[in-house]
Order: structure tokens, then sequence, then C-alpha cells
């Protein structure tokens, strides 16, 4: 007899268990098989046998993922079952893997036996959820309604459990495919998403061309072009059928901020909203002229064709080029979840026999690895000390940090990635940098060993001491012999030497920072840099150890932060080329860097250590849309600073949100420079009072 003939789910399961059984007797799961062995009865009645394959599969890959999770749900299985069903519960899970990283045991552990608020909501949700398989017939004589001619609707599985949501995809060959894995994180209602994305698929049916050639359109090209044929089917399609602009309505993410979202995923997400809802109100001036130039086209009657559409399409991917944003193509995707990826409207051509298409994405838009800096040979050493890099050489390891998630109330851990890498600058300048800092660590460790024996000092005006304090000894006859009080401190005693304030300037160096300031040809990083090279001249070396460095960010897995003068070192020509060589660009994932900051400046001895934030605005980045999100977690980093004994404030250049930064920095622990040309003096000023 084989072994899994001679388990109980074998013995009333057994076509389920032999399609799963060389897995799980090959792995170790004897005890997730026993707790659905023990509900076995429950669960027969409200599993059919057709659905107990799917069921223990995935359990299987729960297990594999996070075997503590799967363990959990296995203890209360039936209850489960009896409120989801197979695809609710599938969905559930999707939702908590979607919520909780797969290397946080703890919370994934909490959310499937259900010990945290998130798990009862998103349960909830899913109980109203219908089954995509049960709804098919439904949405197929709808697509047929809508399309004008019969097709195929099918259900498209997510075939790795932990990854993204799924999203609709729309083939000229074998009709629409709707993802399953719609979770309460989506909607609740997933009927309502299904609808609209069968009503939007319909609508690219009836009146997209197909598999247009998509060459020399770049990447924003695409998604602007998507964007705006995505608004111009529906609007057709709702002309005919009117009630499906409320689904389309209806199944739209929340309108994006269009105070927060100004990168380019955030301007194709507010111009979904501003084409599909005329109530949408932006005044950014190129959703506005996208608005007006597809009113004129509607208007015109021209819409019926995809031909003027692409002339304005054209247009205003010429105006994004000019503003300078960068596309991420790993993190873009279409916002609106019920939209599919627009692979309907183009062909691209295969990599090996259209190559073209694909070298000209990555030479505009892909991001060259970094690149060491070579030192030149000895006879060209005078030539190269003239040579200027444009590279970066290569990062440092990683370093990770958490980052909070207030709709969570937690930490995610490891969830940002950042690397120190080092500003543009001559290979020789970079010798020579290396060279100098030596006796500058050298000195560090002297100075450092100093403070922790903490050098002794002769402290005057004492209650008490070892010896009397003759200045003071002096005051007292003066005052008695004048018949006044006098002070009974006279003795001077051995103290500890405090040392000086260790500070740490962290600078955002974002893409805001290129923008020019009015009635001037100079930007705000022109500004920044003279401020801190000014800076960095007059501090008083005797009360104040000084450290510039500097952060920007594209996305969580890429923050990037710039040492360019260390605690105890001079200004000196080298350390000077580093700040001048500094660029901005990309975004301001300042969590992240405050905490590598911290860090930093918690190696400092003693008690006195401070980090000044300066920077023009509030924390941003391409793959985080909520307004509220970047906030909280430097809000969480700032109180986590301090509470090491790290003091915080900001230095806030320009029209800066006061709200915002009182909620991240405290009422009292930022300062906001409106006129940029004052920064040099009111950074000093601010790290003068931070001394005393």
């Amino acid at each position: 007899m084989r072994i899994f003939e001679t388990t109980p789910i074998a013995a009333r399961l057994p076509t389920a268990w032999e399609r799963v059984s060389p897995t799980w007797r090959a792995g170790d799961m004897a005890l997730l098989e026993m707790l659905v062995a023990r509900q076995l009865d429950a669960l027969l009645l409200h599993v059919p046998a057709r659905e107990w394959s799917r069921l223990l599969e995935l359990l299987e890959a729960l297990h594999a993922v996070q075997p503590a999770a799967a363990l959990a749900i296995a203890d209360r299985l039936d209850t489960l079952v009896q409120r989801l069903g197979v695809d609710g519960l599938r969905r559930w899970v999707l939702t908590g893997l979607r919520m909780f990283e797969a290397g946080d045991p703890a919370s994934l552990r909490a959310f499937f036996a259900l010990e945290n608020h998130a798990a009862v909501e998103a349960l909830n949700s899913e109980c109203g959820g219908a089954a995509l398989a049960d709804a098919l017939p439904s949405l197929s004589w709808l697509w047929g309604m809508l399309a004008g001619e019969l097709g195929a609707v099918q259900a498209g599985q997510q075939s790795v459990l932990h990854a993204a949501a799924a999203r609709p995809v729309l083939d000229a060959e074998h009709g629409l495919f709707l993802p399953d894995s719609y979770t309460a994180l989506d909607a609740p209602d997933h009927w309502a998403l299904w609808r609209a994305a069968l009503a939007h698929g319909a609508a690219h049916w009836r009146h997209s061309p197909r598999k247009q050639s998509g060459r020399g359109l770049k990447p924003m090209g695409h998604a602007v072009v998507g964007a705006l044929e995505d608004a111009r089917v529906e609007c057709l399609l709702a002309h005919e059928f009117p009630g499906v602009r409320r689904w389309f309505l209806d199944a739209f993410a929340p309108p994006p901020d269009a105070a927060w979202r100004t990168g380019f995923d955030g301007l194709i997400a507010r111009l979904h909203w501003a084409l599909a809802d005329a109530a949408y109100e932006d005044d950014n001036g190129w959703i506005v002229k996208a608005r007006t130039l597809f009113g004129e086209l509607r208007q015109s009657g021209e819409l019926a064709e995809p031909g003027p559409l692409r002339a304005a399409a054209s247009i205003l991917a010429n105006d994004l080029g000019q503003l300078r944003l960068r596309m991420n193509l790993q993190a873009f995707h279409v916002p609106a979840p019920y939209r599919d990826d627009n692979s309907f409207l183009w062909d691209l051509g295969d990599s090996e026999d259209d190559p073209s298409t694909a070298q000209e994405v990555q030479k505009d838009f892909a991001t060259p690895p970094p690149q060491p800096i070579q030192a030149p040979p000895e006879n060209e050493q005078d030539d190269a000390d003239q040579d200027v890099a444009t590279s970066e050489p290569e990062s440092s390891l990683p370093f990770f940090y958490p980052e909070w998630d207030y709709r969570l109330d937690r930490l995610r851990a490891d969830w940002c990635t950042l690397y120190e890498r080092q500003p543009p600058v001559n290979a020789a300048a970079l010798r020579r940098r290396n060279d100098a800092r030596a006796p500058v660590r050298a000195q560090g460790k002297l100075w450092r060993a100093a403070v922790r024996t903490q050098r002794q000092i002769r402290l005057r005006r004492q209650w008490q001491g070892d010896d009397l304090d003759l200045d003071a000894v002096i005051d007292w006859q003066v005052d008695r012999r004048a018949r006044s009080d006098p002070s009974p401190r006279i003795f001077r005693d051995a103290g500890r030497a405090s040392p000086p304030l260790s500070v740490l300037v962290l600078v955002d160096l974002s893409e805001s920072c290129n923008d020019r300031l009015a009635g001037t040809d100079l930007c705000l990083l022109d500004l920044q840099k003279r401020a801190l090279r000014w800076l960095a001249e007059r501090m008083d070396r005797s009360t104040t150890r000084l450290a510039i460095h500097g952060f920007h960010s594209d996305t969580r897995k890429s923050v990037s932060y710039f040492r360019m003068l260390e605690f105890g070192e001079r200004l000196g020509a080298d350390s000077a080329a580093l700040i001048d060589g500094l660029r901005a660009g990309y975004s301001t994932r300042l969590g992240a860097a405050l905490r590598h900051a911290t860090r930093v400046a918690a190696s400092e001895p003693g008690a006195h250590r401070a980090i000044v934030v300066l920077s023009d605005g509030v924390p941003s980045d391409i793959d985080v849309f909520d307004e509220r999100y970047l906030a909280s977690d430097a809000r969480v980093a700032v109180q986590a600073a301090r509470s090491s004994g790290v003091v915080v404030a900001a230095l806030a250049v320009g029209d800066v949100d006061s709200a915002a930064l009182r909620a991240i920095y405290g009422a009292s622990g930022y300062c906001a420079v409106r006129n940029p040309l004052e920064l040099h003096t009111r950074l000093l000023g601010l790290l003068e009072r931070l001394v005393q």
C-alpha cells in the first residue's frame, strides 16, 4: 500500500490527495496534514470534491511561504471555509500576504489566526465576494452585448501566491482574462471590478486598433497614449451605453492628491482621473492642457478615430520630457485596477527579430549600473586632474532599514534599501581625499578615546571641592565686607570636559532642487552648495564637529546616500569638490536617509549630537501615492532619533507646507526660510543655537 493511501485524507479523498501527496509527504507538513484531517468531517460539508485539490494546493503554497501562517489557517480551516469558500479563502490569503511581508512571521501568523483588526476587516469584506467561476456565465453574456460579438471571457489565475494582484489581460486572439485575485485591498465588491474590467475590455475590442506598431514611441509615450486611448474608448462606449460611465467611476481608485503626486506616475494617475471624471479638479498645467486637447477632440467628433488622439499624445509626451520626469519601467502600472495594461494596442516585436525598439527603450530610460572610478596611468596623471568623472563609483554594500506603515500601524522590517555612493569627482581628487582622511580618521579615534575616558578639567565656583577657587574667595570677602550675602561656592573641583556638538547636515538632493528660482538664473542646488561651503569654512571647530551628507531616492529599493564631509574633517579642496559635484535628481524618501544619518551620528561619543535636515519640502517617492505614508514614516524616524539621544531639526526652504512640517518635526523642530537667498545665514544661525 502506498503511503498516501494510509492517511485519513487519502481514504476519504483519494483523487485530491494523490495530486498533492508527493509534495506533502516529501516536506515537513505532518502537523498541517493532521490539522486538516482533524476537521475533515466538517470540511466535507462545505467543500465540494472538485475543490479539494485547490484547497490542499493553497495550503501547500502558503506553507512554503510561511509555515506558521499555514498552520494558523489550518487550525480553524473549517470555520474559514464555511464563511469564505475556497475562492474567498484564497483571496483572503492574498490579502494577508500583500499586507505583510513573508519575512515577518509573527505578523503573518497573527493575521491568519485572526488576532488583529485588519484580518477581521478583510475577512468580513471577502464574505460578500462572488466567485469568478460563478460569475463567468453572466459576464460572458454581458460581453456579447457590449462588444457586439461573442467572445471568450476567462478566469486568469495568479500563479505566484505572494505576488502583487494580477490585472485584466485583453488578447486579440483569446479574448479577455479576468483576474481571480481581486482582494479586499482592491475593492470589497469584486463584481463591480469584474463588470468595469469587462466593459473596458469591450470598449477596446470595439473601438481600438489592434497591435499598432510601437516603433519610435518611447515608454513615456506609450503611457500617455494608453491613458488617452483608455479615456477615448470609454467615452465612445458610454455614448452608446450611458450606464457604463458609472461602472468605471465606481471602480476607480481614490483620486490622487494633486499637491503630492507630482512624479511621472502621479501625473499619469491624475491624467486618468481628469479624463474620466468631469467633476475632478486639477490645476496642474500639463493636466489642464491634456484635458483641453481631449475636450476639443470630443467636441469636434474626432474621437471616433485614433489618429488625432495620437497626435495630441505626442504633444503631451514631449511636454513631459521637458519636465525632466523619470519613469520607472519596473514599478509603473495603469492606476485604475480594472484597466488592462494596454498590451492589446501594441506590437513591439520580439526581442530577437526586432531589437531596435528594446534597445532604444534601454538607452533612454534604463539606469546604467554605477561604474567604479579608474585611476589613470601615471603618464596621464596631470591631464586626469582636469577631467571630472561623470559616473558614480560602485556603491557600498546595501543597508536595510524599516519603514513605518501607518495603515497597518507597524514597521515593515528591512523595507528600504540604502546605498552609500560617491558624488562625481575626478580620480586624482578621490585619491587625495582618501589620503587626507587617514589622519582625520586617526584624530577621530583619539578624540573619541578622549571622550570615552572623559578628560578631567577644573570646575570653578563649586559648593565643595579639594581646593579653593581664589577668584571666588576674593568675591566672598568683598561681599562680606559690603555686608551683602556672600556666595558659599568658593571651591574648585575636578570635572569632566564637555565634548563639542557633533552635528550632521543632511541635504535633500531631490529633483526639485534643480528648479530655477524666480528672478534669478540660480537653482536651489546652487544655493545649497554655496551655503554648505560657507558653513564649513566658518563653523567654529572648537565647539562643533561638522559633517555634511546628502540623499535622494528612487523607490524604496534604491535610496542613495552621499558623504561629502565627515566629522572632524576640515574643508579642503577635495571635500569642496565633492560638494560642488553634487547632482540633484529623483525623489525624497526621508525616513530611510534619516535612519542612516542617525546611525552615523550615534557613532559619535558624548551626549551632544544633532541632525539638521536641509530640504525644500515634504517626503515623496514615485512608488508611494498616499500623501500621509512617507510623512508618517519620517515622523517615526525623527522620534526614533530623538529617543536615541540625537536632536533632529529641519531647515525648510521656500514655500513649504508648515502643517506637514509640524507633523514631522514638531512645532519647534523646524525653521522655514521663505527667501532662499538667506539660506546660508539661517543655516549658520540654526547651528549656533544648537551649540548653545
